[in-house]
């Protein structure tokens, strides 16, 4: 039973949700414009605030939260399986086998999941990040809005508690592979070719810090049908 819950939550973590979400909306394939990103970031530069937040309220309380309460009645007092669960469906999300296992990055799923494990404290020192993030952008520079460096930040900050609190080796090891999957992520992107007006090591700089390949964000968020690819879902 509880391999057949965990292989669900990586097929239902696999749903695109900003993909079908640009598609109703915009009628776009968001894996070809912008970042790229089938994930509620891209959707919101891609098409409006509110479609963004859906999605990324979708990822959170649906695909990240609900799973992991459901895996908790299921298997009460399992925390092994809710773990496995938590990394399957940001597996899932990362590299969804509907698109091509292309996907997002997995940072609302994410933050959905820790809500489910009972780490609130972590979810709201993220908020707390990029509200600070949102203050900085608006209140001296837009180029401040930089929400990847501050996800660096806090993965740092939340690796750093786990290893010097009194975790145990499960929640470690929770934290330390979902860092992994979304640190290679970023690094992979969505089999994205490197930019070979740039040295292979200056991209992959940008990509980890900033998730992207460029230094200017608006060049980058303007791209437009960059790859040739077919419709997929």
């Amino acid at each position: 039973m509880e391999s057949i819950y965990i292989l669900f939550a990586y097929m239902f973590g696999s749903i695109p949700t900003a993909y079908i979400l640009a598609k109703h909306f915009a009628g776009l394939n968001i894996l070809s414009v912008g970042s790229g990103n089938s994930g509620a970031t891209n959707l919101m530069f891609q098409t409006n605030f509110f479609v963004g937040i859906l999605g990324g309220s979708v990822d959170f309380f649906i695909k990240g939260f609900l799973l992991i309460f459901l895996a908790k009645n299921f298997f009460p007092n399992q925390d092994l399986i809710h773990y496995i669960v938590g990394i399957s469906l940001l597996a899932g999300h990362n590299w969804s086998p509907y698109i091509k296992f292309r996907g997002g990055r997995g940072i609302a799923i994410f933050m959905g999941i820790l809500l489910g494990l009972g780490w609130l404290e972590f979810v709201l020192f993220l908020v707390f990040l990029q509200g600070l993030n949102c203050l900085l952008s608006f209140s001296i520079s837009k180029n401040l809005f930089e929400p990847s460096v501050w996800i660096i930040i806090w993965f740092i900050y939340l690796l750093s508690s786990v290893l010097l609190g009194d975790y145990g080796t499960y929640p470690i090891l929770f934290i330390s592979i979902s860092f992994f999957l979304i640190i290679i992520k970023r690094l992979l992107a969505n089999f994205e070719q490197l930019n070979r007006d740039q040295s292979y090591f200056k991209v992959l700089i940008f990509r980890l810090l900033l998730d992207r390949d460029i230094l200017k964000k608006n060049l980058w968020l303007d791209r437009k049908n960059f790859i040739n690819d077919k419709e997929v879902f």
